[in-house]
């Protein structure tokens, strides 16, 4: 939005031909990426890994539409063993500190990945994630 905003102000001001065509193509590689991401990426579909953000306390029932996605797309394992190893072993130990809480998700499964060996979850984990 900002770009498109920037591009009217630019060409409020007279401007001479070689001007009007990069504003041209940069108006046109602009909306041919937004069509692009509009066309492939389906924000609903997407909606159900929201609970990876590791922000709240884990509940089964966010993480269920998450599970049948990943099946849906190929991927199978032992989610329960996952989600109880997350949840007891990882979540409940950090929800309560307040750094961990201010931490991007990425540098939040860094850690958790870091932290707790378990073999076969941590597979299963990196493979959903």
């Amino acid at each position: 939005m900002k770009v498109k905003e920037l591009l009217a102000d630019k060409c409020r001001v007279p401007c001479d031909e070689e001007c009007d065509k990069f504003y041209a193509g940069v108006n046109f590689i602009y909306s041919t990426s937004v069509e692009y991401l509009d066309q492939r990426m389906n924000v609903w579909k997407m909606s159900c890994l929201t609970w990876m953000t590791l922000s709240e306390p884990l509940n089964w029932n966010d993480i269920k539409p998450c599970i049948q996605f990943v099946i849906n797309n190929g991927v199978c394992t032992d989610y329960i063993t996952c989600f109880d190893e997350l949840k007891k072993k990882f979540m409940e130990n950090n929800l309560n500190d307040e750094e961990f809480t201010s931490f991007l998700a990425c540098q939040k499964w860094r850690i958790y990945f870091e932290n707790w060996k378990n073999g076969e979850c941590l597979l299963k984990l990196l493979k959903i994630s």
